[in-house]
């Protein structure tokens, strides 16, 4: 279980580090691009509308240049001058002037139509397509020094133009009347119009309009009606509008759909975005097809390092490792100075669980022994199997009288607690030596440090069992002295 919890871990971290990446990325990179992408594309919105103006305009320009070049014939004023001075009469007038206004029809794709007008407002003569007479008496109110539309008629394709005509004096002559196509007007707003931003063309305050029948939408146009009408802003939709600077009575408006719009940054993030999470998916897939092995190699290798540093019945250290973690503690301990205790205890008359329960009941006391002892020491305290039914309690940092003090609440404890072994409920005894290397003034040996624990323990078998005894440290005797050791005494005891 610990196993596939640190497993798990690494591939949360491996997660956080990925999502860390792609969250970097996004705010560092993408979000600036995306603010930078929304940027010039409102940009365009303003480029369009005023390359729509300038376009418009060159439209203008040119019907007025037509205008002026009809009105400059100079044979035709010529004839009219004359004719208002009575030098010839109407009839003269009209078979010299309309045959010529016919070729300047033809000259001119864009002019439909001219109607010339005396002084006054009378109609003198036309040529072209017939020319509505509800016009005939606006032209004579026509300013006498620019040329004036006065009408732009969708329905018909006709803007109508009033042009002042003068001799060369100065002195105004007449007007023309002149009817120019406004097809290109058409093709213009067609041309400046695409998905998501439609472009109108108003003139006046009747709402003579021009929009692209074939782009727009329904919605856009219910939007520009609204706006026309209101003039308050729909949802969904951004109007921008534009008086022509040369033109005034011309607006141009430009209808934004923002969903439309913003559709192809859309098409633009989206496949970064989505390419983006598929990279970061297949790196850390990756990163774990390929740790995987690896972390459960390691796993294992220190699974079975574990083990081989575990009592197989159990589950304390065993002697082995007892032997390294001795060697590391007095190490630290005479680095820094600091006490060392040591426990040794053993499971009084264990022979006679063996003989009467058997064997099963005493591995199964040995564990339950091996878990209280794990209960009533500290996380840093190491606890071994030292051999048969004698444990080791290594305690870093631990004074003599701390060490007794354990011991005897370890010693009280399993004599009044009871061992559940099958079909019965024992009551043990254990006897415990401590020693301690608290005073010693030079370094101590671990065969010493052990020899004395050992000593200890005896005294505490031979005293009559379940007691503590304290030991003190001193080096073996040597075996010419004639002295058995003490494990040897306690072997002939029979425990």
């Amino acid at each position: 279980m610990q196993h596939r919890q640190n497993i798990h871990n690494i591939y949360v971290i491996v997660g956080l580090a990925v999502t860390l990446l792609v969250a970097s990325f996004y705010l560092l990179g993408m979000r600036p691009l995306i603010k930078h992408l929304e940027y010039i594309h409102d940009e365009r919105i303003t480029f369009q509308l005023t390359e729509s103006s300038a376009l418009i305009h060159s439209i203008f320009d040119d019907q007025r240049n037509i205008a002026r070049q009809v009105a400059s014939r100079s044979a035709i004023r010529a004839r009219q001058a004359a004719y208002l001075r009575d030098e010839i009469d109407r009839e003269a007038l009209v078979a010299f002037s309309r045959p010529k206004l016919a070729d300047a029809i033809g000259a001119h794709e864009d002019l439909v139509s001219v109607a010339r007008y005396a002084p006054d407002g009378s109609r003198l003569y036309s040529a072209g397509v017939a020319v509505p007479a509800l016009y005939d008496q606006k032209c004579s109110t026509a300013p006498d020094d620019r040329i004036e539309l006065l009408a732009a008629d969708e329905a018909r394709h006709r803007l109508y133009y009033c042009s002042p005509l003068h001799d060369a004096t100065g002195r105004r002559i007449g007007t023309d009347l002149l009817v120019m196509h406004d097809q290109r007007l058409h093709e213009a707003v067609d041309r400046q119009t695409r998905p998501g931003v439609g472009l109108a063309l108003i003139f006046g305050e009747v709402r003579s309009s021009y929009c692209s029948t074939q782009k727009i939408t329904p919605r856009m146009s219910a939007a520009l009606m609204q706006h026309l009408d209101a003039a308050t802003p729909t949802d969904g939709f951004t109007i921008r509008q534009q008086r022509l600077e040369r033109y005034p009575d011309w607006r141009i408006l430009l209808i934004v759909d923002d969903a439309e719009h913003a559709r192809p940054i859309e098409r633009q993030i989206l496949p970064l975005l989505v390419a983006i999470l598929a990279s970061t998916t297949a790196i850390y897939l990756l990163t774990v097809i390929t740790l995987r092995p690896i972390i459960a190699a390691l796993l294992e290798q220190k699974a079975l390092l574990a083990r081989s540093r575990c009592d197989g019945l159990t589950g304390a250290h065993n002697h082995a490792y007892m032997q390294e973690l001795l060697d590391a503690e007095l190490a630290r301990t005479a680095r820094y100075d600091r006490p060392l205790s040591l426990i040794l205890l053993d499971i009084d008359h264990f022979k006679q669980v063996n003989d009467r329960h058997g064997h099963q009941a005493g591995d199964r006391v040995l564990r339950i022994l091996t878990r209280r002892c794990r209960e009533a020491i500290r996380e840093t305290d190491q606890l071994a199997r030292y051999g048969g039914e004698e444990f080791l309690v290594i305690l870093p940092e631990t004074g003599r009288a701390q060490a007794m003090a354990l011991a005897e609440r370890l010693r009280r404890d399993i004599a009044r607690d009871e061992f559940q072994v099958p079909g019965e409920r024992l009551r043990l005894t254990i006897s415990l030596g401590v020693i301690s290397t608290e005073g010693q003034p030079r370094a101590v040996d671990k065969h010493d440090l052990i020899e004395a624990v050992d000593r200890a323990l005896y005294r505490s078998k031979r005293e009559g069992r379940d007691r503590v005894s304290d030991g003190a440290i001193a080096p073996a005797a040597s075996p010419a002295s004639g002295r058995k050791s003490a494990a040897a005494s306690r072997g002939e005891e029979g425990k």
